[in-house]
């Protein structure tokens, strides 16, 4: 049977970070059941009974999850890369994305989640896009990170090519050295590779996108955009599809978008 008051903890890969969130929970007498070795399909239907359930899973499995929960439940969903969905409510259910890497979560990080999430108001508050307690670092920053990202990179890249409007702005250290041993700079910024890593999305071994965290990443991109104008999809597009960016044409509208959608911070 159940336990109806338990948190339910569930790892994908049967270990990781089910220890600390266990050392957490007794810190704060509260208490968890851990589900290891599960199949998917088991841990879904062992999960979906807890008022509150904390999941590192598989993307096809995560929207089961969410179906199967009942209004004023609460789901929290870790992973290894670093990219997540806003707090949101949906059909009455409150879903949670850390942000950070479940790799760099420590015990206290644990406490101090366990402690907001059994507390609804505190997760209304999350989903409120507030930051009760100091907890908002840890589901999603309100500043666009991936945004900001973007846009150094461009400026960069744009920099080498001696395209950038405004060189003089370019005040960061790294941004001033990449303009040193210029046809060197340019072979490196065109590659696909040099955009991507800054993010976790290239696989080495394969010498590829890596098409799983670049679903996660291009979800947490589309979340921060929340403009009306269009996200910038041709440069989307190349990164995903080509092994290299050889136009500064299209970097430079790319940017441009991008600095409208910050103006909007």
């Amino acid at each position: 049977m159940v336990n109806q008051n338990a948190i339910g903890v569930y790892d994908k890969g049967g270990g990781q970070f089910l220890s600390q969130v266990e050392a957490a929970a007794e810190k704060l007498s509260q208490p968890v059941t851990v589900y290891k070795k599960y199949k998917p399909k088991e841990a879904v239907d062992a999960l979906a009974q807890h008022p509150i359930a904390i999941a590192h899973i598989f993307n096809e499995d995560w929207p089961k999850l969410c179906d199967r929960s009942q209004p004023g439940q609460i789901r929290v969903r870790v992973s290894n890369g670093n990219f997540s969905e806003p707090p949101k409510e949906e059909n009455g259910v409150y879903i949670l994305h850390i942000v950070r890497p479940v790799s760099k979560l420590t015990v206290e990080d644990w406490q101090a989640i366990l402690s907001g999430i059994v507390d609804r108001d505190t997760v209304r508050a999350l989903v409120r896009g507030e930051n009760p307690n100091g907890l908002r670092p840890f589901f999603g920053q309100t500043i666009p990170e991936i945004v900001s990202a973007l846009a150094l990179l461009c400026q960069a890249y744009l920099a080498v090519f001696s395209e950038c409007e405004n060189p003089e702005d370019l005040t960061l250290p790294a941004e001033r050295s990449i303009r040193e041993n210029l046809p060197q700079k340019q072979q490196l910024v065109c590659q696909t590779k040099w955009w991507l890593e800054p993010f976790h999305l290239w696989d080495d071994r394969l010498n590829r996108v890596d098409g799983d965290r670049w679903f996660q990443w291009q979800q947490a991109l589309q979340q921060e955009w929340r403009s009306s104008d269009s996200l910038p999809e041709e440069l989307l597009q190349t990164l995903r599809e080509k092994p290299s960016i050889d136009s500064p044409d299209l970097v430079r509208r790319a940017y441009s978008a991008i600095a409208d959608r910050l103006s909007q911070v």
